[in-house]
């Protein structure tokens, strides 16, 4: 899998990680496919106490926190790949690497033309 990681300053006490991954899913199905995960991950990790908002037919809002820090972010769906931007809190800048591996074994889950 291909992807690229930018980590640039949005202040003092956060960063932003942007990760593409590259599919081959049409709009529909990747679109059909980010509201199963969205249920999915509403419930799974409720604990966590996410938030998903779309704004258009492209783009979602996320948001969720883990021990107190929240984390924020947009999702970004295109024909030919799906872009993640996540404003980390200087804290966690140190498990980007970790996350980032989560989020590829997640994704691949749900960019299989097989998750109907």
């Amino acid at each position: 899998m291909i992807f690229v990681v930018k980590v640039g300053s949005l202040g003092y006490n956060e960063c932003m990680i942007e990760h593409i991954i590259p599919h081959t899913l049409s709009m529909t199905e990747l679109t059909e496919n980010a509201k199963k995960a969205i249920a999915e991950y509403t419930t799974k990790y409720a604990q966590y106490e996410p938030q998903f908002s779309w704004e258009g037919d492209s783009k979602i809002s996320l948001k969720f926190s883990t021990k107190g820090i929240s984390i924020q972010g947009i999702v970004l769906l295109s024909p030919k790949e799906l872009k993640l931007e996540l404003d980390v809190p200087f804290l966690l800048r140190m498990f980007k690497n970790k996350a980032i591996e989560i989020i590829d074994k997640e994704a691949q889950k749900w960019l299989s033309p097989l998750n109907k």
